[in-house]
């Protein structure tokens, strides 16, 4: 699960924004998608958990994560 996540913050826009803020322009001031805690909806929650391609999972001894 954990790796399932990493890939789906990578796919996002908040991860490359973090670091643009950060260690790029030095600004630290990201703008944030969604910007409130308010406006993360429970699809965006559920799309960090839903699986990932068949060719992007890890599958260890031939069992694939279940969730």
């Amino acid at each position: 699960m954990e790796y399932r996540l990493t890939q789906r913050c990578l796919e996002d826009h908040d991860f490359y924004e973090g670091c643009r803020a950060i260690l790029i322009d030095k600004d630290r001031n990201p703008r944030w998608k969604p910007a409130t805690l308010e406006e993360v909806t429970n699809d965006k929650v559920e799309w960090y958990f839903k699986p990932l391609e068949q060719n992007q999972e890890i599958v260890v001894d031939g069992l694939r994560p279940k969730l």
